[in-house]
């Protein structure tokens, strides 16, 4: 569990990375073209990462059905993703705001 819980938190920290550069994207694409490109760049780069993670967690997590895990502990696990799909859901509708921008 405890290699899914770094995964988990890195995989939050990309999304909400993501969230950060599409906001500052957004924010600059009338007044610098060219710095909005560059954070737009960041925020994609920082979503793929959020879901290459994520699949990896993903991976980690259907081995652990397979093994003898506390239920207590997996349900805690799948509340957690939960919130975490959440989260990389408000990402992307961050992205793709700031692609329209």
């Amino acid at each position: 569990m405890k290699t899914m819980r770094k995964l988990y938190d890195q995989t939050c920290e990309e999304a909400e990375s993501c969230i950060c550069y599409s906001k500052c994207a957004m924010e600059y694409s009338v007044s610098d073209p060219e710095l909005s490109r560059m954070y737009l760049g960041m925020a994609k780069t920082e979503m793929s990462h959020a879901q290459q993670l994520d699949a990896m967690t993903m991976r980690k997590a259907a081995s652990k059905k397979d093994e003898t895990v506390d239920p207590m502990l997996m349900e805690l696990w799948e509340e957690m993703h939960s919130d975490l799909l959440d989260k990389m859901a408000h990402a992307k509708a961050y992205l793709e705001m700031a692609q329209s921008a």
